[in-house]
């Protein structure tokens, strides 16, 4: 026959009420242990950015998991007599004891009220867009600070809101704006114009012949909209975001000086953040140039970038170089 021996688990959760019975019955070999509870005072709001703890109160992921042997404080410790068994004697006084010490508190530049309209708005982007998911990040521009980062995913079968909206989304698993890499397309000619710009190769109103289409290696490269052959300057083939424009003076800015200007802008390349599964992205650097790559690459459609890298690089632009868009 087998006896189970030691400490046992009879109940989790048990109300206060019932505690208070088992207490006044004082029965024998039943011993309470008081437990915590997480409360998040304003429920899922950044909820991908902070991150979630395990059962045991440790971070899992986020900020929770960067931040943990900061956050968590150090356990004090305690010796208490034990029967044979090795259960605690609920009535032993502790021979020795060491006290605890309190977490260290940390203090994010998140707007809570920011971060509150910024997922409401999205949310409500993703539903009247039938998205699948979507990211938002509010900076301040002086400083850098980030003041709202919404991460949001379309909810499964329509359910789970996020607070403040009526649209079918919940909060993503992960930060998606700091963890997904994905083709940047048009946003990625900053690349190219900064570069030109920056080594005086054009100015704005640098002009530029601009048909409708070009073909390299056998590829065809064309705007979005067929068009005769124009005359445009730097500003106007920002503008119009001409796809064969930008070729064009990415051809002039030439292979070498791209590459370097990607890497400068910081692609390819985790920020500053050190977040938990940060993704610096996809590059395709030197040793994989294809000749198609003087337009595909200023056009957005050879590297994978992050939104975090994308808001970093446009604010890069804006503070230290006063000739970039």
């Amino acid at each position: 026959m087998y006896k189970r021996q030691g400490y046992v688990a009879l109940a989790t959760e048990v109300p206060a009420s019932a505690g208070d019975k088992l207490t006044a019955d004082d029965l024998p070999g039943i011993t309470l242990l008081d437990t915590s509870e997480r409360i998040d005072p304003d429920g899922s709001l950044a909820g991908p950015l902070l991150g979630q703890v395990h059962a045991t109160g440790n971070g899992a992921s986020g900020l929770e998991y960067q931040y943990n042997d900061l956050l968590s404080g150090k356990a004090g410790t305690q010796t208490l007599l034990e029967s044979p068994a090795g259960v605690d004697l609920p009535e032993g006084a502790a021979l020795t004891r060491s006290e605890g010490e309190n977490g260290t508190g940390i203090e994010l530049t998140i707007d809570q009220p920011l971060q509150y309209v910024a997922e409401s708005a999205l949310g409500d982007q993703i539903a009247a867009t039938h998205a699948q998911s979507g990211m938002a990040i509010v900076m301040d521009t002086r400083t850098g600070d980030i003041l709202a980062m919404a991460n949001l995913v379309r909810g499964n079968n329509g359910l789970g809101l996020v607070a403040g909206t009526s649209s079918p989304v919940s909060e993503a698993p992960s930060a998606l704006a700091l963890t997904q890499a994905f083709e940047p397309g048009s946003v990625f000619k900053l690349v190219t114009f900064s570069a030109g710009l920056q080594d005086g190769i054009i100015n704005p109103n640098t002009s530029f012949s601009v048909p409708d289409e070009t073909e390299i290696d056998g590829s065809t490269f064309h705007d979005a909209e067929s068009h005769p052959t124009e005359e445009l300057t730097a500003t106007q083939i920002l503008a119009q975001s001409s796809n064969i424009g930008t070729a064009e003076i990415a051809n002039d800015v030439g292979e070498s000086r791209l590459l370097s200007q990607v890497n400068k802008l910081g692609f390819g390349q985790t920020t500053g953040l050190d977040f938990p599964g940060e993704n610096p992205g996809v590059l395709a650097g030197a040793s994989e140039w294809e000749p198609t790559n003087i337009v595909s690459l200023p056009i957005g459609q050879v590297d994978a970038v992050t939104a975090i890298q994308i808001l970093d690089a446009y604010n890069a632009c804006l503070l230290y170089t006063s000739r970039c868009v």
